[in-house]
């Protein structure tokens, strides 16, 4: 129950509800602290109450008010512990624990938002129990019972560790399983699904074979354990309640309990494991695999995170002895946040403290959940990826926001009493929204780019043959690559001696005939032209050094005596002179018109330039060419992502590399020459542009509209 108007606190407190007859109550210690358990046999679920909390309850029978009620026990319903007292009978009376036909809502929000609130949970969050557990639960605990004494975890232990020694050995064979998962279509979306609802309902049964075990070492018969289905964010999973394990006195074997779960995953993840190792590729590996990752990353990332409210948060709260750890931490993270505003009271005591970062630690969690889910949902639908964020949106943002505002008497009343501290919260509020709406910042976007020298010359295979010599590294004069080809030189030789021939037969047949004659000079002729290709292809084999250049073999370093094949795509060497050094940048088509207006806008302004790897620039640079259109192609591959650079290629039908967008590329010039050492022609550089000044507001919104359209291609 939530702050109450005057009114329905009146009609509360004359209501008489009762305590349900059937209810089964156990007394624990939590931390030293007393509490009772209470069971609702009717829906097997249980709840947690207070001392207090129980005294008030039970002398709840029907015939007394609650008002009545508190008065005999000594509460004061207008003090901050009966306020209390009265928001968990009405959490009660919500559970059904307290029974008063035609009881109604009391909070002051509402109708239309809780019901509104309820179906967005209902989205992110719903549970349809099936049937009961106990029917087979003697057969679990006759197969699954030995897994969770001392002797079984300690052979899942081994397992654990043989298998991680085992595949630090796979790791190409794992890549390649996640390239393959990369690919996946519907069947094996479908066939890891299989997969996923058969491990987690051994994962379910084990937290029941654990809890009936625990219950069992307590003399208390635990059997019953509801399961079903549950659905979040549409996604079906099935569930086990094993609620019935707060009955359990003891926070060693409720720990237990809650690591059953992961003990059962961890033991089927390393068997999997194990497995898959020693045998060849194929369906059942395909499938090992995918269980091995489902159990092992959903154990760590998930039900062994105690930041997520799973298996986890439940060990780490039972252990500490800290119920409701969760809502503690929220509240001290609100109060922590609020403080300053005078929206809250102040934080006293340590353990505050300690409640806010775990707070915050797991909102940062949950969100990095939620933006994973929004990513991996627009990989399959837009639309999905919008109805995600949008039902997230309403459930973190606006309801709470609506749920502020909806009650401004409390708004008004906080302000009284805390005076003028309040007004800071909307002035900060307006110079935050001023400072990020309207405070123009200073924008830079990084261009990457590389080194250029212009008195390049590459060498390419220049005929067909077979490679005799090549120049070594630094070489600059002589031949850089002298190429022979055998069976040319035979052809050659054969066709002058057939050319000699003809000339002879040509002469001879001038006494006979003239057709004869003009028939001869024509194949003279043919053969003539067929030798003076060959020789000019016999000229190309062997390649001249560049004048006051440097000869670079590269893959002609290997190819002595090798055959090769005459090529102008992949280059066998290359001569560089001492030619000066130009710098081509590349953008893309998000930041490239903008850049390349602020480059022409500012003319001969010097840019800064470093290399790759600097933290400060070293160089500076103007812009000598800027470009009149986009290209298709980069002017190295060490720009594309696969080098680490910024664009992302594919093949083409040739198998070279090209963007899949076009680029743009600018040039720029050194104003000075570079410090020691050198540029090298295709060193990685960085150029820093100035772009026009922006607000934060206006960057951040065109970098996330940037990234959903990259992303949703929207």
């Amino acid at each position: 129950m939530t702050v109450m108007d005057q009114k329905p606190l009146d009609e509360w407190l004359k209501a008489r509800p009762r305590l349900a007859s059937d209810v089964v109550a156990r007394r624990v210690v939590l931390r030293g602290k007393p509490l009772f358990i209470l069971q609702d046999p009717a829906t097997g679920r249980h709840w947690r109450s207070s001392v207090d909390l129980f005294r008030l309850a039970y002398r709840l029978d029907g015939s007394r008010t609650i008002a009545e009620a508190m008065q005999a026990g000594g509460f004061d319903a207008q003090a901050p512990e009966g306020a209390t007292l009265l928001k968990g009978l009405a959490d009660m009376s919500m559970a059904g624990l307290l029974r008063l036909p035609g009881l109604r809502r009391t909070a002051n929000e509402p109708p239309s938002s809780v019901w509104l609130r309820g179906l967005l949970q209902r989205i992110v969050f719903m549970r349809f129990p099936l049937g009961n557990l106990q029917p087979i639960l003697p057969l679990a605990l006759r197969l699954l019972g030995g897994l969770y004494s001392m002797a079984g975890s300690l052979i899942v232990l081994a397992l654990l560790i043989a298998a991680g020694w085992t595949l630090l050995g796979e790791t190409s064979a794992i890549l390649a399983q996640f390239d393959r998962l990369s690919q996946l279509d519907a069947g094996g979306l479908l066939i890891g699904w299989l997969i996923f609802v058969a491990a987690k309902m051994l994962h379910e049964t084990g937290h029941a074979v654990a809890a009936a075990r625990a219950g069992d070492a307590e003399g208390l018969e635990l059997r019953s354990f509801c399961w079903g289905i549950s659905f979040m964010f549409f996604f079906p999973a099935p569930y086990v309640d094993v609620s019935p394990a707060w009955l359990i006195a003891s926070r060693w074997r409720r720990a237990q309990v809650g690591l059953a779960g992961i003990q059962m995953d961890l033991l089927l993840a390393s068997a999997a494991g194990l497995i898959w190792a020693n045998i060849a590729g194929g369906f059942l590996a395909d499938r090992l695999f995918e269980l091995m990752l489902l159990c092992g990353v959903s154990s760590l990332l998930f039900n062994a995170n105690p930041l997520v409210r799973l298996d986890g948060y439940y060990v780490v709260s039972d252990l500490l002895e800290i119920p409701n750890l969760q809502s503690k931490g929220w509240i001290a993270l609100r109060n922590l946040t609020l403080w300053p505003l005078g929206l809250a009271d102040r934080p006293t005591r340590p353990s505050q403290f300690a409640y806010a970062l775990y707070s915050a630690a797991s909102w940062a969690w949950r969100w990095s959940i939620f933006i994973a889910i929004f990513w991996l949902a627009g990989s399959i639908s837009a639309n999905l990826a919008y109805a995600f964020a949008i039902t997230i949106g309403c459930i973190y943002v606006v309801i709470p926001m609506a749920r502020l505002l909806a009650d401004p008497r409390a708004i008004l009343s906080a302000a009284k009493q805390r005076g003028r501290r309040i007004l800071a919260a909307p002035v900060l509020a307006a110079g935050v929204a001023a400072l990020f709406f309207w405070l123009p910042i200073p924008v830079h976007t990084v261009a990457e780019g590389v080194a250029w020298n212009e008195a390049l010359s590459w060498a390419y295979a220049p005929a067909n043959g077979v490679v005799r010599s090549v120049a070594p590294v630094g070489a600059r004069e002589g031949t850089l690559i002298e190429v022979d080809n055998p069976e040319l030189r035979m052809t050659l030789a054969q066709l002058r001696a057939e050319e000699a021939a003809i000339a002879l037969q040509a002469r001879r047949a001038r006494a006979e005939t003239v057709q004869k004659a003009d028939s001869l000079a024509e194949r003279q002729r043919a053969v003539r032209a067929q030798i003076a290709a060959f020789e000019e292809e016999m000229a190309k084999w062997q390649m001249p050094s560049v004048e006051g250049a440097v000869w670079y073999p590269l893959r002609a370093e290997h190819l002595d005596e090798a055959w090769i094949r005459r090529d102008d795509q992949r280059p066998l060497g290359v001569s560089i002179g001492e030619g000066s050094v130009i710098l081509r940048i590349v953008f893309d088509q998000w930041d490239g018109p903008a850049a390349l207006k602020a480059m022409a806008a500012r003319g001969d302004s010097e840019i800064q330039v470093r290399r790759r790897g600097e933290t400060a620039a070293s160089m500076r640079a103007i812009v000598v060419q800027l470009p009149n259109q986009a290209r298709g192609e980069l002017p190295s591959q060490a720009l594309a992502h696969a080098a680490g650079g910024p664009i992302s290629v594919k093949a083409d039908e040739r198998g070279q590399l090209r963007p899949n967008e076009a680029v743009f590329e600018a040039r720029l010039a050194l104003t000075a020459p570079p410090p020691a050492p050198s540029l090298r022609h295709g060193e990685r550089i960085e150029a820093l542009i100035a772009l026009d000044s922006s607000s934060l507001a206006a960057l951040g919104w065109k970098r996330l509209r940037q990234l959903l359209q990259r992303r949703l291609s929207a």
